[in-house]
């Protein structure tokens, strides 16, 4: 896990056309792209726009070793999802029941072609906007994100929060390696042992952080919401227009196929094959 996290951070300290767009400009992005999955629910459709976050990945430099950990993890929970959705009761289908497809049919336990479209489609629609936020956290220095975040007038209570949780993830990555090297010397073996042994330090250090970092910020205005503490600023530059450009064009074609060829959100649910 610290090889990955350092790999992370890594990526994020290189220096590709996407690590030096303003923040606010790839916040923007991701609430626009986001937006763009609810408008449709055909899996044509969102599978095409997973295919629109290529060029960004493929033209900035990132580690894909951090990317592949992600997915991975990620993976999971999508696969729960189509299950959860392929078995799903009967009555709680949109689609007329007699109409269903079994893929089978044990009494109680049951699992229909519509449901696993359906699950395939809400997964979709989860997964488009945690690729592009993977995308922006890897080439987003937390400081700046947060900046960014603040200069948006988002709340500043979410703007700490998203800096401390990116802060926080690598110190904590750091220790659990300590950990680990420390149960090395001391020749504890068996990956469970390891881990029975390494999570209550693991917690108490993590906490000792955590109450460290409180007082830091109590002593810096956090509760007058008055911190202004930032060493480095954002400014929107001229190449941030690649990012915006592209946006807005796929945000065009988004509302072209949507609202005026009319395509891309009920007849897959209703019929999807």
């Amino acid at each position: 896990m610290s090889m990955t996290v350092e790999a992370a951070i890594r990526t994020i300290e290189e220096q590709g056309w996407l690590h030096r767009t303003d923040p606010r400009i790839k916040i923007l992005f991701l609430a626009l792209f986001t937006l763009l999955n609810l408008m449709f629910l055909e899996p044509l459709a969102l599978i095409t726009l997973t295919a629109a976050l290529l060029p960004l990945y493929l033209t900035t430099r990132i580690n894909y070793r951090v990317l592949g950990a992600a997915l991975l993890g990620y993976s999971l929970f999508i696969g729960a999802i189509i299950l959860s959705q392929g078995m799903a009761p009967v009555g709680r289908m949109a689609v007329d029941p007699d109409n269903l497809h079994y893929v089978f049919d044990w009494g109680w336990l049951h699992m229909t072609r519509e449901g696993l479209a359906i699950g395939v489609i809400r997964s979709l629609r989860f997964f488009n906007p945690f690729l592009c936020a993977i995308l922006i956290a890897l080439t987003t220095d937390p400081v700046l994100m947060a900046r960014g975040m603040i200069k948006l007038k988002l709340p500043f209570e979410i703007a700490f929060m998203v800096l401390s949780g990116l802060r926080f993830l690598p110190l904590a990555a750091d220790e659990a390696r300590n950990i680990a090297e420390a149960q090395s010397v001391r020749g504890v073996r068996g990956p469970i042992r390891r881990f029975k042994l390494a999570l209550f330090p693991l917690f108490l250090n993590s906490l000792r952080r955590a109450q460290a970092m409180g007082i830091t910020i109590e002593a810096k205005s956090w509760g007058a919401k008055n911190w202004k503490g930032f060493l480095r600023d954002v400014r929107i530059r001229p190449r941030d227009a690649i990012l915006t450009t592209y946006g807005v064009v796929l945000l065009l074609i988004g509302l072209y196929v949507r609202l005026v060829i009319g395509w891309g959100y009920i007849g897959s649910v209703a019929n999807p094959y």
